[in-house]
């Protein structure tokens, strides 16, 4: 009986791996830029074009579990967003009150 539990098991980790796999191929392939954030706001997963074509430079921030915060305003310190370099206090509070009225 242990066996088959281990069997069944084995079987259901394998295609969570397979399907997980899949997933991650399929946002690869998306020409464009793609990020998945959560209900947090961190970074769930990205394809590798949203961390070369938004984020170049930011390859250690852009992470799962980062939030998109911790990426704007590394960004805008990093001098990646020149209009945002001073006021990333201003962007930061702009985010808090987008969040608050969803």
């Amino acid at each position: 009986m242990l066996s088959l539990v281990r069997y069944v098991l084995n079987g259901f980790s394998r295609r969570a791996r397979e399907s997980e796999q899949r997933l991650i191929d399929a946002i690869e392939s998306i020409l464009e830029g793609f990020a998945l954030f959560d209900a947090d706001d961190r970074l769930v997963l990205c394809n590798s074009k949203y961390r070369e074509l938004l984020y170049s430079g930011l390859e250690d921030i852009v992470v799962s579990g980062v939030s998109f915060e911790t990426i704007i305003r590394t960004a805008a310190e990093r001098g990646l967003i020149p209009d945002a370099v001073e006021r990333t206090s201003e962007l930061q509070s702009a985010n808090e009150a987008l969040r608050e009225s969803e």
